[in-house]
């Protein structure tokens, strides 16, 4: 939801601007794409933080499990 609320925001920040300064439209849109680069990561953490195994893939999931339940803690080192 961030990430839409962001990108329509720079949507319409472009629009406004475009009509006075083209060079200004081109700061804005790189300073626009560093900000929501930014949330995506931190989304992307916090997501990481909450379900560490979900951006694993399920082979791989199956297998630090397999590791884990055999004593040999492959999953600890997530």
């Amino acid at each position: 939801m961030k990430l839409a609320e962001a990108e329509a925001k720079a949507t319409e920040m472009i629009g406004k601007s475009y009509t006075q300064n083209a060079e200004f439209v081109k700061f804005k849109l790189a300073e626009l794409q560093k900000d929501v680069a930014i949330t995506r990561a931190q989304c992307l953490a916090k997501a990481m933080d909450s379900n560490k195994g979900a951006m694993i893939p399920a082979d791989l999931q199956r297998e630090l499990a397999a590791l884990e339940s055999a004593g040999m803690g492959g999953g600890k080192n997530f």
